[in-house]
């Protein structure tokens, strides 16, 4: 049988039952460090989370702010690119 493994999710704060993102309850993005294989292939799998994460902080509204959610995506990706950079070469 193949190994079905979550990669990650971004989600809504568990707290945030009105769905309205107040500051305190902010929404999150989550990345399962056993799917990551050093390679290419986790910088897409970053990438790939934190757009569902850009859309949602944009509420979905590609039509109006495509070039909001995808440059927020590129960011939000950098930062944790740069970060799994920095762990592995510390290993």
């Amino acid at each position: 049988f193949p190994v079905t493994i979550t990669y990650g999710w971004a989600n809504y704060h568990p707290q945030d039952t009105l769905l309205n993102r107040p500051k305190d309850k902010k929404p999150y993005l989550f990345l399962n460090e056993q799917a990551f294989q050093g390679n290419f292939r986790d910088c897409l799998l970053v990438n790939h989370e934190a757009m569902h994460l850009a859309l949602l902080l944009f509420n979905y509204d590609i039509k109006n702010y495509e070039e909001e959610i995808i440059t927020r995506a590129e960011f939000i990706s950098e930062q944790i690119i740069e970060l799994l950079f920095e762990t592995s070469e510390s290993l």
